[in-house]
């Protein structure tokens, strides 16, 4: 098949036709509409280039080799025994390890293909529809592992871009890829999408996409191709979860030993020995697990576990936690483990400092709010309430609202970690207030998203002046440079003497979407 004189006439006869209908191809960005995920996966498959070097690069590109599971199953079919299924894959191996020119002149025929359906040439469609449907006939196995190539491309491109589809069709893409990653024949390149997805994925729906991905790559990992191996390895789950620790040990050293390269396994033994307190045991098997799987993110930080509780070892800890939220920056539980080793730490170094500051600043009447970073904006105001009736009228009540928005939806998700206030009162005096947001009061924000919350001061002296600041926190980059991974953020300085004064039955109204945190009565504090 002679690819190379078959794309030079291709060139020149869709050169002409291009440039009466179709001068540029353009990639629709995330938000646009009426595009499915079938055409967004087609449509940015080319970049804005000249036909000629479109095909020319689809020509030349090297591809990832990937598993057809129908192929799978057909020759699980067909052989009757362990040595031929495993000849059988060998027999694949090879076929993937050298790309022939058939197998990409499959891709290039097909983007030929949809160019020409898109311009509106049915006569050369149907030309080029012929020529695919015999090339993939005269190497159908190739064929096979093609359509399983774009079938893991369209699957990721839903879940990644497909900011328009329906949810569950963005799920059923990651259950798409959970099949493809899956044994007996299990895709590297379909499990790297699955990890993909948890590092990448941002937007409405991304935290249920998230949890399927994470979801899939458990099934992955714990699945296995020999039936007696997955048999011995439920019953060692059931012993697991029943506490029957002993019992799980024996089992689980058992399926080791049936199947030494099986990740998941050596998991579970780890996870047994740490409940046993048994950590330099533990460490061992994650040790083994991670030379099989170095992104299995609940090996690196069960490791966390393993040296925050056989020696105290904080910053070793640390370190795998880090390691692990690096491939899953979204786990929950293994951020609150880093969080209570550097969080008070993280603070006294990144937002103490920036207090300190602006109390200097604002004694002296010179402060200045710094830089936002890019892609993010912040505003608040302030509300003067009038007391009910029957309260004090020395009692001064300020009611807050901030917004912070991360407009950039081309940047990763921000969680908060810290905030502070510094407050003048009339008289010259000065005081700092710093917490660090934890529980009800962190909030992560998605790319595009928007955080809104409202608290109220109790005082007994009027507030003339008042700053702010926080410290954010990228979660694609722990473990990263502080400069990457932090954010400091400024609040302009409010003027109280234009704040307006409202009537207490309006509070309610001004807190509506917003996140109210509470009243904090500091009549002690400006009464000293």
């Amino acid at each position: 098949f002679a690819v190379d004189i078959w794309l030079q006439r291709f060139r020149q006869r869709i050169a002409v036709m291009l440039s009466r209908s179709l001068p540029r191809v353009s990639a629709p960005h995330a938000g646009s509409t009426g595009h499915g995920a079938s055409q967004v996966a087609q449509t940015l498959s080319f970049p804005r280039c000249s036909l000629g070097a479109q095909l020319e690069r689809h020509h030349s590109t090297v591809y990832y080799s990937l598993w057809a599971s129908v192929a799978a199953a057909s020759l699980v079919g067909r052989t009757g025994s362990k040595g031929s299924l495993r000849r059988s894959r060998r027999r694949i191996q090879a076929l993937g390890e050298s790309e022939s020119d058939e197998f990409q002149s499959l891709e290039s025929l097909a983007a030929g293909l949809d160019l020409a359906k898109r311009s509106g040439d049915t006569a050369l469609a149907e030309k080029l529809k012929t020529q695919l449907e015999e090339a993939e006939a005269s190497s159908p196995f190739l064929a096979l592992r093609w359509r399983q190539k774009r079938k893991l491309q369209v699957a990721l491109e839903t879940v990644l871009l497909g900011v328009k589809d329906p949810l569950p069709s963005r799920i059923e893409a990651v259950a798409a890829l959970e099949q493809l990653a899956s044994p007996p024949l299990a895709e590297a390149a379909a499990e790297e999408a699955l990890h993909t997805i948890l590092r990448e994925v941002s937007g409405k729906g991304a935290e249920a996409l998230r949890e399927s991905a994470e979801s899939a790559l458990w099934n992955c990992w714990l699945a296995h191709d020999d039936e007696e191996v997955s048999a011995e390895m439920k019953k060692g789950l059931t012993l697991l979860e029943g506490e029957r620790m002993q019992e799980a040990l024996q089992v689980f050293s058992g399926v080791i030993e049936m199947a030494p390269d099986y990740a998941e396994a050596w998991n579970k033994r780890a996870t047994v020995h740490y409940l046993l307190n048994m950590y330099d045991e533990s460490i061992y098997d994650c040790h083994r697990v991670l030379e099989l799987k170095p992104k299995h993110f609940g090996c690196l930080a069960g490791l966390g576990l393993c040296y925050n509780s056989s020696s105290g070892n904080a910053q070793e800890a640390a370190k795998w936690y880090k390691e692990a939220m690096k491939v899953h920056p979204y786990m929950r539980g293994t951020r609150a483990n880093l969080d209570a080793i550097e969080r008070q730490g993280i603070l006294q170094t990144h937002l103490q400092p920036r207090l300190e500051r602006t109390i200097e600043a604002m004694k002296h009447g010179s402060f200045e709010a710094e830089d936002l970073p890019v892609g993010l904006s912040v505003d608040w105001d302030v509300h003067s309430v009038l007391p009910r009736g029957s309260l004090s009228s020395d009692l001064k009540l300020y009611f807050f609202r901030v917004c912070l928005r991360n407009k950039a939806l081309g940047t990763r998700a921000i969680r908060s970690l810290g905030r502070f206030y510094t407050l003048r009162f009339d008289g010259g005096r000065v005081f700092p207030l710093l917490r660090p947001t934890e529980g009800a009061a962190e909030f992560v924000l998605e790319p595009g998203e928007e955080y809104r919350y409202a608290w109220a001061f109790t005082v007994s002296q009027e507030l003339v002046g008042m700053v702010g600041g926080m410290l954010l926190e990228r979660l694609d980059s722990v473990g990263e440079s502080d400069e990457k991974r932090f954010l400091p953020i400024s609040l302009d300085s409010l003027n109280f003497s234009d704040a307006p004064t409202v009537p207490m039955t309006r509070v309610e109204e001004l807190c509506e979407g917003h996140f109210y945190m509470g009243q904090l009565d500091l009549r002690e504090v400006t009464d000293s």
